[in-house]
């Protein structure tokens, strides 16, 4: 994690500047030191017009003069940009462009594959199941593919055609049992889930995915 005084990087109270979404780009949102919640109906900030967007989503926290964001349990998640690489657990998501993908654990090819189903996997595995996942939550497309997995919009194993993606986009590594997923210098970011009523720090600069709008703090 990465702490980082308010008085050093912020002065005074933080604010939301919307990059992209569905207010107008630009538009300024502050967080008081009371703190501030966001939703599409509920809170402090709301954004109506964002149908993906919980009701209530995120919680902003100022403690010890840190700035925290905290997920309530919204369905639609908060996600920060990631910078370096970073621990990706089985069922956890990550957003690239406008899609959002789903780790969906390792797949360890069996010892006696069964010749009556299928086809072997190839090599020796583990290998990764790496799932699209729908609006309302639901499973899209599935890949099981040997690591590394490489996404992209046109290199890579994995392509996805999203203007907001970016040829060489991002990287998932296999270390023993662990994933770890890495943006490879993306135009647009990589953002990964943070766990739900997980106080997240943030400091200025960093950027955030809340439903269709991405904020950056400042």
């Amino acid at each position: 994690m990465r702490l980082a005084r308010i008085d050093a990087f912020f002065g005074a109270d933080a604010e939301l500047v919307l990059l992209r979404g569905t207010e107008a780009s630009g538009a300024i949102f502050p967080i008081p030191r009371g703190g501030a919640t966001l939703g599409r109906a509920e809170g402090t900030i709301r954004l109506p017009a964002d149908e993906t967007l919980g009701a209530r989503c995120a919680a902003f926290e100022y403690c010890d003069h840190l700035l925290f964001v905290r997920d309530l349990g919204s369905p639609s998640g908060v996600f920060v940009r990631i910078h370096s690489q970073v621990v990706l657990e089985p069922g956890q998501c990550f957003a690239l462009g406008d899609h959002l993908l789903r780790h969906g654990g390792l797949v360890h090819p069996p010892a006696q594959p069964d010749p009556r189903y299928g086809a072997p996997l190839p090599g020796q595995g583990p290998f990764l199941r790496l799932e699209t996942v729908l609006l309302g939550g639901g499973t899209g497309r599935v890949w099981v593919l040997p690591f590394p997995v490489r996404i992209g919009r046109r290199q890579g194993e994995v392509h996805l055609p999203d203007r907001f993606v970016s040829a060489r986009h991002c990287a998932l590594y296999r270390d023993g049992e662990r994933v770890l997923l890495e943006d490879l210098g993306s135009s647009n970011g990589t953002y990964l889930r943070i766990p739900p009523d997980h106080p997240w720090p943030l400091r200025r600069g960093d950027t955030l995915r809340l439903g269709r709008n991405i904020f950056r703090v400042q």
